[in-house]
């Protein structure tokens, strides 16, 4: 019978223990070495910094590691409005038309002319619509009249124009209602507007956002040319996003309007100061004008945009710089004023009240009555006590 000798594990486990040592001091050698070629390489740049800095400051050249400022950059059109709008509507000859233009142009570098009503309706018959549906055309065209002498006006001033359009969308097919607007749009080209802004309206149907994208893929225009106003619940969307980079690709120049915001001046600063800053990168990304209408309260939206930062307002609408301001209450005003009436009338129990100087009575003798004593003119003798009791003839007995 044959006799191994038992092997011991011992050699094993001293060989792993081992070369897991080797690879801790490998590992820490390398360590140290990257430090030292670190630290070496630093101080041969600051070297050669110093040297590059001594000789620039020979030349007059001043060196800094500090980074460039590097400005954010835009995605799509970077035109922006300070525009002042104007009614035609409310102006019925030239004369007084001119003369709010000539005022507008003191403040703004471009006018905003609306040229449909709230409900969407043009405030003028289109020649061009007229063509289209082969209908008669108007004689009698007067807002048209004024379009053509406002927007000539306002070139001669210095003044870019901008037509704010409402789409067609009331025509269920994209195409349609794009062609139809196309024709507006050239025929107020036409008449001297430098700019077509299209205004869309709040809508809740879910396509929507469906027939905008294929409306605009309809339209052909130039870059900076078409702007699009979207109310801005839609843009805090997923979908309206979609669509602010949809129009940015094609060109078209941005603006936004703040739908459903109405109240006193706190509630509407408060709402729309949280509406922006929800659309923070909105502004980072794009260039994008407010727009504010007359029916907005304009002081708390124009503060609310200036303490956040806006760099582009537009009015809608006739507005001039003492409009901006913050109106003081005079309801809370007349209610003080009357209170306080009413208690100067409790106070005074003459005020309100006219009166004249008594006439003097003739002096008669007769017994007056001074604080519960009595004084008889007769006698020339004053009691000041009342006995309570009368005597025969009916007087009062005093002591």
């Amino acid at each position: 019978m044959k006799y191994y000798p038992r092997r011991s594990g011992s050699g094993k486990m001293s060989k792993v223990l081992f070369r897991i040592f080797f690879v801790i001091c490998a590992a820490l050698v390398i360590v140290i070495l990257s430090a030292m070629l670190g630290n070496h390489l630093k101080n041969k740049i600051d070297a050669a910094e110093e040297a590059m800095k001594a000789s620039g400051e020979a030349a007059g050249i001043q060196l800094s590691r500090e980074p460039a400022d590097t400005p954010t950059e835009i995605t799509g059109s970077a035109y922006a409005m300070k525009a002042g709008g104007i009614d035609l509507t409310a102006y019925t000859s030239d004369g007084d038309m001119l003369s709010a233009l000539d005022t507008l142009s003191s403040y703004y570098s471009t006018l905003i002319i609306p040229v449909c009503r709230e409900d969407g309706t043009l405030i003028y018959s289109s020649p061009a619509l007229e063509k289209i549906s082969r209908s008669e055309v108007s004689a009698d065209n007067t807002v048209f009249d004024l379009l053509s002498s406002c927007t000539a006006a306002a070139k001669n001033k210095g003044m870019e124009v901008c037509a704010l359009l409402t789409p067609s969308d009331g025509i269920s097919s994209p195409s349609n209602a794009a062609f139809v607007d196309s024709a507006l749009i050239s025929e107020l080209y036409e008449n001297g507007a430098d700019r077509v802004m299209l205004k869309f309206s709040a809508h809740d149907d879910e396509n929507y956002h469906r027939w905008i994208q294929n409306y605009i893929s309809a339209m052909e225009f130039d870059e900076d040319k078409l702007g699009i106003a979207l109310p801005s619940d839609y843009v805090l969307e997923a979908r309206g996003v979609q669509q602010l980079q949809l129009f940015s690709e094609r060109g078209a120049f941005l603006c936004v309007y703040f739908d459903s915001v109405s109240g006193s001046y706190d509630t509407v600063y408060d709402s729309v100061t949280h509406k922006l800053g929800s659309m923070v990168g909105m502004f980072e990304l794009y260039t994008v004008t407010v727009l504010v209408s007359p029916s907005d309260n304009i002081p708390a939206v124009y503060k609310a945009c200036t303490d956040a930062g806006v760099k582009h307002i537009s009015f809608t609408g006739y507005t001039l710089p003492d409009d901006l301001v913050k109106k003081l209450d005079t309801t809370e005003e007349t209610t003080e004023d009357t209170a306080e009436t009413e208690q100067q009338k409790i106070e005074n129990p003459y005020a309100g009240s006219s009166f004249s100087t008594p006439e003097t009575e003739t002096e008669t003798e007769t017994d007056y009555d001074y604080s519960g004593g009595y004084y008889d003119d007769n006698s020339g003798d004053y009691y000041d006590d009342y006995s309570g009791d009368y005597d025969n003839t009916g007087e009062a007995l005093w002591y």
